[in-house]
């Protein structure tokens, strides 16, 4: 299968995605097959799962968080069409790593009961918006979130 067959069937594949997306996707296919390749004809039993995952973590590192996301689906795309063809093993689709993002990745672990009783106290109880919040917050309370000195079963 070479190399402009795939690059038309990913396009078809991975329908339901906006035009640009797919493009995107592709555009993460072809880089990776002709840095492994180079304009040969792809020789698929030389395909290692570390080759991919390095691709992966290269191409991811030089993103925001946000679209690192971008290399992981394009090249996952391109495997589980190799695998569904039968020109590569099943499985290898999974070497394509994660990439985590944490949206809230800033936010303290921990919050005093100070702080605690600051953004209580925040909350507007003349609405029932403000009320569902200080009920949250005492909740995450009570339930040990909040870090505590004391014991939370004591309600201090």
């Amino acid at each position: 299968m070479s190399i402009v067959d795939i690059n038309a069937s990913i396009v078809d594949q991975v329908r339901g995605n906006a035009p640009r997306t797919r493009k995107i996707y592709l555009w993460y296919a072809r880089r990776f097959l002709l840095e492994r390749f180079g304009a040969e004809e792809p020789d698929w039993s030389t395909l290692e799962a570390e080759q991919i995952r390095e691709f992966v973590r290269r191409e991811a590192a030089k993103k925001h968080p946000s679209s690192c996301g971008q290399a992981v689906t394009g090249i996952r795309a391109l495997l589980r069409f190799l695998v569904t063809k039968g020109v590569v093993r099943k499985g290898l689709e999974r070497a394509v790593p994660s990439v985590r993002t944490w949206r809230h990745c800033s936010l303290p672990k921990h919050i005093s009961p100070d702080e605690v009783q600051r953004v209580i106290e925040v909350c507007d109880t003349t609405t029932p918006l403000g009320l569902r919040e200080r009920a949250v917050i005492y909740a995450i309370g009570a339930y040990g979130l909040v870090s505590r000195r004391s014991d939370p079963s004591k309600g201090q």
